[in-house]
């Protein structure tokens, strides 16, 4: 009889390989041992599995088996593993059918509906005599068994949550030996990771919550309906589809699906309004929110919280957009579940109402243009996962509730204003694959500290990326892989203390450390081939022989070696005071050049100058004197506002040996002698340098010239070009600088 048995089972096994796995109408024993890989169908049959393996099968209803009318499959051991379908990723249970499932194993199966078990309207399962017999099929998430209206299932006593569409009538029979049913509360919504759309009925949990009821024998039914009843047995959590379809309007895709809108008939209301996408209207799915569907459409709710149906994938532009000054305050949670791979541009911005934590889901590829603008209700970590490739300009613009950011490694380029203004954030990690940081990304997160570490995959840092991010510390070290460093780049970064420049850098644009008043060092690679510092800590770009930066305020000696001062090179240098000499090599003045050097009392342009630019003495509230001679052919003034000297002190008088008003050169601005608006400064025409010299004290002779003083008189402020000086001859000074003639030969210089 054993030999009999293994022969057959043998021909078994040779059917399910040469012809396929179909029963009709037939009755077979138990299968012991068997291993197969397509899907089984029974029509009309039964089939007894006691062990061997159905793995890696493929189907559309019931990836191993499908139980048809009048089958019944018994499993009572072996494995049903890695399967996959539309509905019932093991296992489908149609109309009619039956399947007792007392043993053995389902493993990691998926489906859309039904990860484990699919059980059709007049399909029955049974196992409750085995709990235990899920692994990896959505169980922990309470997905592994999905029921239609009509169908049986008999549970086990351990917790399982069966999902059922909303609207329709569902019978279900109380499991052997159960003499109760304990009608359980239970949270509501789920959250995010749940098959977003399920909900237990809020008015359903309000009525019959905690109630008992008594069951008088076992198999007694209780039979609801989902939008007015639900029932908890023995932990069996019966939950519905609650969406309102009267609260939308739908329209074709044109396909087989479903647009929805909202209904512009009806007033979304409540003290907590919830908004639930349905997942199918009238046997077809809804398989896209239109754009602006829900733009300012809440403004009678209290509380609102939105959940997305499974079937959608894109969040689309502006659909719960506000403006400025109508920001959507009501909207308090949204559930962006893991099916959806885009967030439109200004989907939820304005939507200040939003709360706690932004969890997005591993699918999304890209965050659209201002999808999260100004949701500074947002609070902890960010983390965008390495399945996005790109985030758009502005899009989590002023969410200072943030505190951390994690950038994936697919995440290639930081759009402009990214990050901006999250004053929040105090810490960023940015991906490896990132090349390109836009411009103002990071500009006013005041909160980042430490030192700022950047990948060696970023080539370009745009303008005032990281401007006014003052927690930053230490030393900033541009990589080698970094070409360009944008405009105003790390302006305002004052706790930064020391910089160095790499070798590929190309272009520096201006005021790229303006105002980091921390800085007391700078070097650039000396295998730059643009850029270098000569020991002056100091940026000086080769070709035009310009200093783009300079960085010790108190000795300006690298002004000599230079023919240009750019913009901003030495703005807010407070430690530079009294009268700045400027040497007969430079020839142009950089826009914002010394703004707000407030210690400097005087300044001497040589005849070597021919352009000054706008702001170049903003706010340098100091000065008293300045000398312009007439060998300046442009003065940048097109408003009272960027003239050089806007914001400086009404006592400031210019000098010139310009004769008059009417001769200056054409090339001065309308207002290059304002300091306000409607406000002139004094201007001396026809003034010689003997003249100047003489009204304003001028202690040196600039370029040549002048008589020598006595010993008591030579005063050099310790500020002054000079400083650098010590205990050295007159001598070597007039034949160092040229421009200072003094009779004694020795003079300390303080």
């Amino acid at each position: 009889m054993k030999k009999l048995k293994a022969i057959l089972s043998f021909v078994f096994v040779l059917g399910i390989i040469c012809l396929g796995f179909s029963f009709a109408s037939n009755n077979y024993g138990k299968v012991n041992a068997f291993a197969y890989s397509s899907q089984i169908v029974l029509e009309n049959s039964t089939f007894d599995m006691a062990g061997g393996t159905i793995s890696n099968a493929i189907g559309d209803n019931g990836g191993a088996v499908y139980v048809g009318n009048g089958a019944t499959f018994t499993m009572t051991g072996g494995k049903i593993k890695n399967c996959s379908a539309t509905n019932g990723g093991a296992v489908y249970i149609a109309n009619g059918g039956t399947f007792i499932f007392n043993g053995g194993t389902i493993e990691n199966c998926v489906a859309d509906l039904g990860y484990a078990i699919y059980v059709q309207a007049g399909g029955t399962l049974n196992y409750e005599n085995n709990a235990d017999g899920f692994t990896g099929c959505g169980e922990d998430e309470d997905l592994h068994i999905y029921a239609e209206e009509g169908a049986t299932v008999i549970a086990p006593g351990t917790p399982i949550n069966i999902y059922v569409d909303g609207g329709l009538s569902k019978t279900i029979t109380a499991p052997a030996g159960a003499t109760t049913y304990l009608l359980q509360e239970s949270e509501m919504p789920l959250d995010y990771e749940h098959c977003c759309g399920y909900f237990l009925d809020s008015e359903l949990r309000t009525t019959i919550k905690n109630d008992t009821i008594d069951l008088t024998s076992v198999g007694e039914e209780i039979t609801f309906s989902p939008r007015t009843a639900s029932a908890s047995s023995d932990g069996i959590n019966i939950y519905t589809r609650t969406a309102d379809p009267s609260l939308f309007t739908f329209t074709t895709d044109g396909a087989d699906g479903y647009i929805l809108t909202k209904n512009s008939a009806v007033t979304y209301s409540g003290t907590e309004f919830n908004l639930i996408m349905p997942r199918e209207y009238e046997d077809k799915t809804v398989t896209t929110i239109a754009n602006s569907a829900f733009t300012r459409k809440f403004d009678s709710c209290g509380s609102v919280n939105i959940t997305f149906s499974s079937e959608i994938t894109e969040v689309p532009v502006s659909c719960f957009e506000t403006g400025f000054g109508e920001e959507n305050c009501n909207i308090k949670s949204i559930n962006i579940h893991n099916n959806i791979t885009s967030i439109g541009n200004y989907a939820f911005s304005y939507c200040i109402g939003f709360t706690g934590s932004l969890i997005i889901g591993d699918r999304v590829t890209s965050i659209g243009v201002c999808a999260f603008y100004y949701c500074f209700g947002l609070t902890g970590e960010l983390i965008i996962p390495d399945s996005v490739t790109s985030i758009g300009d502005y899009a989590f613009y002023y969410c200072n509730g943030l505190t951390s950011v994690i950038i994936g490694n697919n995440v290639t380029s930081i759009g402009n204003y990214v990050f901006s203004d999250c004053s929040g954030l105090t810490s960023v990690t940015i991906g490896n694959s990132v090349t390109s940081i836009g411009d103002g990304a990071f500009r006013y997160c005041s909160g980042l500290t430490g030192e700022l570490i950047m990948p060696n995959s970023v080539t370009s840092i745009g303008y005032e990326a990281f401007s006014s991010c003052s927690g930053l510390t230490g030393e900033l070290i541009i990589l080698d892989s970094v070409t360009s460093i944008g405009n105003s780049a790390f302006s305002s970064c004052s706790g930064l203390t020391s910089v160095t420049i790499g070798d590929s850098v190309t272009s520096i644009g201006s005021s790229a450390f303006y105002y980091c008043s921390g800085l007391t060092e700078v070097k650039v690679s000396s295998g730059n081939t643009v850029y270098e510092d000569r020991g002056k800590n100091a940026i000086i770009e080769k070709s035009t022989n310009t200093i783009i930066q300079g960085f010790n305020c108190t000795d300006l000696s690298v002004l000599e070696e230079v023919t240009s001062i750019g913009d901003s090179a030495f703005s807010y240098c407070s430690g530079l005071t009294g009268e700045l000499i400027i040497p007969d090599s430079v020839t142009s003045i950089g826009n914002y050049a010394f703004q707000y050097c407030t210690g400097l009392t005087g300044v001497y342009i040589p005849s070597s100058v021919t352009s000054i630019g706008s702001y170049a003495f903003q706010c340098c509230t100091g000065l008293t004197g300045v000398y312009i001679p007439s060998s300046v052919t442009t003065i940048s003034a097109s408003g009272y506002y960027n003239a050089p000297f806007n914001g400086c002190s009404s006592g400031l008088v210019i000098y010139t040996d310009v004769a008059n008003a009417s001769s200056k050169p054409s090339g001065w601005g309308t207002y290059w002698n304002y300091y306000g608006s409607g406000k002139t400064l004094t201007v001396n025409y026809g003034y010689t340098l003997e003249q100047y010299k003489s009204e304003v004290g001028l202690t040196f002779a600039p370029n040549g010239g002048g008589e020598a003083q006595k010993d008591e008189d030579i005063e050099i402020s310790q500020n002054m070009l000079l400083q650098c000086l010590t205990e050295t001859t007159v001598d070597a000074i007039i034949e160092k600088r040229e421009y200072v003639v003094l009779s004694k030969k020795q003079t300390k210089i303080a």
